[in-house]
């Protein structure tokens, strides 16, 4: 009964751990995007800035706008806006040979990826007050 006992505290130890680095995790990339910076992940239309700051430390979360992406998410956007779904969105880009970032297909989970990833900038934009 005893190692019974020991393995069910195990158990919920290590689950009390997973979910307070879960927790932790999730507030460190809240914060990023509320200072403006990506919370984690490489986002299609940006490039991964590559910088030190004076100390030598690696600088993260800093994006700059990938220009060839970017024609490619503002034709997503103008889409999205006519009405058109992501699926139809996705079928159109791969009727015009519109390179998929790994070289695959474009679907309709990348395009609501991409809608979503916007919003959330663009959240982390208003709630900073900058125009």
């Amino acid at each position: 009964m005893n190692g019974n006992f020991n393995d069910i505290t195990t158990i919920i130890h290590k689950e009390d751990n997973d979910w307070q680095l879960a927790e932790k995790t999730h507030r460190g990339m809240q914060g990023r995007v509320e200072q403006g910076k990506s919370g984690g992940g490489n986002a299609y239309g940006y490039d991964v800035v590559r910088e030190t700051d004076g100390h030598g430390n690696i600088m993260r979360g800093e994006r700059v706008i990938n220009n060839a992406q970017a024609v490619i998410v503002r034709r997503i956007f103008q889409d999205y806006a006519a009405g058109k779904s992501a699926k139809k969105i996705a079928v159109s880009l791969n009727e015009d040979h519109v390179p998929y970032p790994t070289g695959g297909a474009w679907g309709f989970s990348t395009i609501t990826a991409i809608e979503r990833a916007a919003l959330v900038f663009e959240h982390a934009i208003c709630t900073k007050g900058i125009t």
